[in-house]
């Protein structure tokens, strides 16, 4: 319940501004962040651990080898 009170204190915060300087790309990044940080900050509640960006760097690191061969 406290980290749904953080974050939508947060977008309280922050929302306002962007929206009335019509900044919609950094509205977008700054959405997507956003719930990017809350979903692992529930993983992190729930003791779930977080997939390993590893996995998805060494994916990608692969299909570029493969392109430039």
């Amino acid at each position: 319940m406290l980290l749904i009170i953080i974050f939508l204190a947060i977008m309280g915060y922050e929302l306002p501004g962007i929206l009335r300087n019509g900044w919609w790309g950094e509205l977008i990044v700054f959405v997507i962040l956003l719930a990017l940080a809350f979903a692992l900050g529930m993983l992190q509640m729930k003791s779930i651990a977080p997939p390993s960006p590893v996995a998805g760097i060494e994916f990608l690191v692969e299909q570029l080898a493969r392109l430039f061969e």
